[in-house]
């Protein structure tokens, strides 16, 4: 086996779905977590089809492509996004905390991967727009108790997010998502770093979250 094979072959590929209402910020969050500098733009276009970003990173020494998916929320659109649904390792609910109805939805997104596909990823649910509790006085519609318990029910990781404010957050709950994948997949291993040649690429090695992370 060549150099060039070894170290293909040393990169675990990850592919990451954000399903969810239309207009509760999937996009933004996507960006937030693959663009280093992102500037949050309140107003982004509409996703009407699904599309995907890379990030290149290390985690616990293992080399990691993740392609995150960003799906268009109408009703319309669910079919296409189905299609993509499939070979997905992680999986993330999104909803907007002001908004009961986006949030009452998932359980659509839920019943589909449970009942019809029939596929065993790695949940995660995550309730953006935070920060319109306390800089517009937007009433909170779902409670963060509720989200808990739907996270227990479900057998999901669950995190408060601020697509506008909270990149680290946002960085860190799909770092912990995607933490769990490695563990239960018997990914990564510390030693990985002293043994393989990481050149300067695209790979930037990131640092767990601080303890307390939900």
């Amino acid at each position: 086996m060549s150099n060039q094979d070894q170290n293909q072959n040393d990169v675990e590929n990850i592919k990451i779905i954000l399903l969810g209402n239309g207009g509760v910020g999937k996009t933004a969050i996507i960006n937030q977590y693959t663009i280093q500098d992102y500037k949050f733009e309140p107003n982004i276009v509409t996703t009407y089809s699904p599309n995907f970003v890379e990030k290149h990173l290390v985690l616990e020494g293992q080399k990691i492509i993740v392609t995150v998916w960003d799906t268009a929320g109408q009703e319309r659109f669910n079919s296409v996004s189905k299609l993509f649904i499939k070979n997905a390792k992680i999986v993330i609910l999104i909803y907007d905390i002001t908004v009961q109805k986006s949030f009452d939805d998932l359980e659509y997104w839920h019943d589909f991967l449970k009942n019809d596909l029939g596929q065993e990823v790695i949940l995660g649910i995550g309730g953006n727009k935070v920060d319109l509790i306390s800089e517009d006085d937007t009433d909170e519609e779902v409670s963060e108790e509720l989200l808990e318990k739907r996270a227990k029910d479900w057998g999901a990781e669950y995190a408060i997010l601020s697509a506008k404010k909270d990149k680290k957050g946002i960085i860190d709950f799909f770092n912990k998502l995607i933490r769990k994948y490695m563990i239960k997949n018997k990914l990564g291993n510390k030693s990985i770093r002293k043994t393989m040649q990481i050149k300067k690429d695209n790979f930037k090695e990131e640092k767990g979250p601080k303890k307390g992370c939900c």
